[in-house]
Parts: C-alpha cells; structure tokens; sequence
C-alpha cells in the first residue's frame, strides 16, 4: 500500500463501470493471486492500472472460478440480447463527442422512428461505462452589479402585473437562427475536460438573421434580414412591420405596449423619437436581462425545432422556409403559457437578487 495507507482511505475519481469484470482484469488479478499477492495489494493494483475499484469477493470469486474451471473466461450468461452492438457502442459515444447539442431523449427518439430498441437508462450507463461524464455548457456573460439592481428595480416596479396586464404587451427582438439544440445544457465528455462552451453553429449551415414579434393573441410574425442590424435598417423594420401588432397606432390611448431590449440601436434617440412621434408606448426595459423578453423562449423552440429537421436542410434558404414553418405552427396554448410565466419570472429575479434565472 502506497505511503501506509489503505486504498479505503484513497480519493476514488471514477465513472460507473458495468457489472461484468473484463478479462484483462480477470487475468491480472489471476496472475496476482498465483504469485501470493494480498488482496488489499491486488485491489490497490488493480485500481492504479485500471481505474476500477474492486472488493475483495470479486477476488475470491475470480480465483476460485479459476481454480475450479481452469479457465479465467466467465460463463456464459442467459439472458436477453445486447440492446447496441460493440459497434454501435462505439459510434454513439463518437456522436455524442461530436454532435452539439445531442441528448439521450433524440437518441431514443430516432432508434424508435427506425424500430431499434433502446431507453435512456441503457444509453446513459454506455456512455458511462465508455468514460463519458455529463456536463453542463457555460451559461454566458456574468450580469454585472450594476444591472443586478436595474433588474430588481424593475421587478419591483412590474411585480403587481397580473397576466391580463402582461397580455398588452408585445415582444420583439432579433436572433440568430441555425439547427442548434438549446433545451440541453448538458453536454457529454470526457473526465477531467473543462465544461464546454455555449452551443455554436458547427453543423456547417450558414445561419440566418431574423426580427420578430409576438402578442398574447398568437399574432406574431417574422421577418428575416441581411447582414447586421443597425439603426437604419431597425428603423425600416419598424415602419413596415411593427403596426400590424397594434390595433390602432394612431390612437393615443391604445392599449399595446412594445417591448425591445438595451440594444445600442434599439435605444438610439432616432428610433425612441419616432416610437414617441408614432403614440407606441414602450417599456424601458432592463440590460442583460433575456430571461424576462418571452420571444427568446421562442427562439429556444425554434433552433429547437430546427436541429429535429437538420437532415432537410442544405442552405440558408431551407433554414428559412423550415424557420417561418416552425414559427407559424407555435401554439396558442404555448404563448400564453410564455405570458403566464412572466409574474413568477419577475418573482424569480427578486429572489435571485437581480441574477439570471432558469427561464
């Protein structure tokens, strides 16, 4: 035993391991027992050659075996046939290494719509047993105290809306849309590999870039656009798509209000001039703060979506069209449930103290 200490007393860092004892394993331990080697000194080798911890009846049940049978192979067992093959062990860890965003719950679904057995229980113990370890991605830059408080206060400020009041409201905002499965942050590696970053479009799809809206009512619409979004261009956008959410632009007392985030250009004294020039009432609405803007959601479901159909898409043009399908197919049920969240949302931020909650 290394410095005087017993292997008990050891740090153990391993993945679980299947029931059976490999036969490199078994020989070692065979080869162990015929030169009088202790077991708590076999057990010891085993696990620094090895990784794998054993007891000291796996010892004597292997020797006796041994002894016995002359034979180090174990017996054959009866029972029902392996679910995955060695092979197609291997090319599930290899796609869980490879592929962003890939969950053991579309394993499953895809072996299902093939008529292939399999179940999460039986995925995940292959995944450990081949030394995968679930890990979760890095969730993004840290809010800044400064907009902790603004978050606050503004939770303080709203925290007596009821949903009625929420579903005046229309959201807004531009995103990035390429296959990517947003739902997981869990992600699948190797031990001792730092936490993988956020999902990136490696499926070699070009993205597109879209603008967007949705009210309580399911009314929404999506607009896709070139290039970067600058004050100009969301300035234009406005002008021909964001009065087909209102009822009445030109009435002052009209009862939707209009909500974008603390974008540079979303903010400029051009574009809040011409929301007040054109009677849109607008929320000042906090930085740093998507978790609270309910289209992101919408965004979510829809890469979503997207990494379900990857194999229909080629281009920018399929992303698109699969894009507009997906947004237009939303639920009424889903966007209201959106609506409904936002009292606990903003319960969440004050419990949270202004930090990033799980919505």
């Amino acid at each position: 035993m290394p410095n005087g200490k017993s292997v008990w007393h050891q740090p153990i860092y391993y993945y679980r391991q299947p029931h059976r004892i490999p036969n490199d394993v078994r020989w070692f331990i065979i080869s162990q027992k015929t030169i009088n080697t202790p077991p708590t000194q076999i057990i010891s080798k085993v696990f620094a050659q090895f990784q794998r911890r054993i007891t000291f009846e796996t010892i004597s049940r292997v020797w006796s075996k041994y002894i016995n049978g002359g034979s180090r192979r174990p017996q054959r067992r009866v029972g029902r046939p392996r679910t995955f093959s060695e092979r197609e062990e291997r090319n599930l860890v290899r796609d869980f290494l490879t592929t962003p965003g890939l969950s053991i719950k579309q394993v499953v679904r895809e072996r299902q719509a093939a008529n292939k057995p399999g179940c999460r229980k039986t995925i995940r113990h292959i995944l450990r047993s081949r030394g995968l370890v679930p890990k979760v991605s890095n969730r993004g830059k840290e809010i800044t105290k400064k907009n902790k408080g603004k978050r606050i206060n503004f939770a303080n400020l709203y925290q007596n809306w009821e949903v009625r009041d929420w579903g005046r409201v229309v959201f807004s905002d531009e995103a990035t849309i390429f296959p990517q499965r947003t739902k997981t942050c869990v992600r699948w590696s190797r031990p001792g590999e730092a936490n993988p970053p956020p999902l990136e479009n490696n499926l070699k799809i070009k993205s597109i870039n879209v603008w967007g809206y949705i009210d309580y009512n399911g009314n929404g619409e999506i607009f896709r656009f070139n290039g970067t979004m600058k004050k100009e261009s969301y300035l234009e956008m406005l002008e021909e798509h964001l009065f087909e959410a209102l009822d009445d632009p030109n009435d002052p007392d009209d009862e939707f209000i209009f909500v974008q985030d603390k974008a540079s250009y979303h903010n400029s004294p051009d574009v809040i001039n011409w929301l007040r020039r054109n009677n849109v009432n607008f929320i000042d609405w906090p930085p740093q703060s998507p978790d609270l803007n309910l289209i992101e959601n919408v965004w979510a479901s829809v890469r979503n979506e997207l990494f379900d159909r990857r194999t229909r898409i080629r281009n920018s043009n399929d992303v698109w069209a699969e894009t507009r399908d997906i947004f237009h197919n939303l639920t009424l049920v889903y966007i209201r449930k959106l609506y409904e969240s936002m009292p606990r949302r903003l319960e969440s931020i004050i419990k949270l103290k202004g930090n990033r909650t799980s919505y």
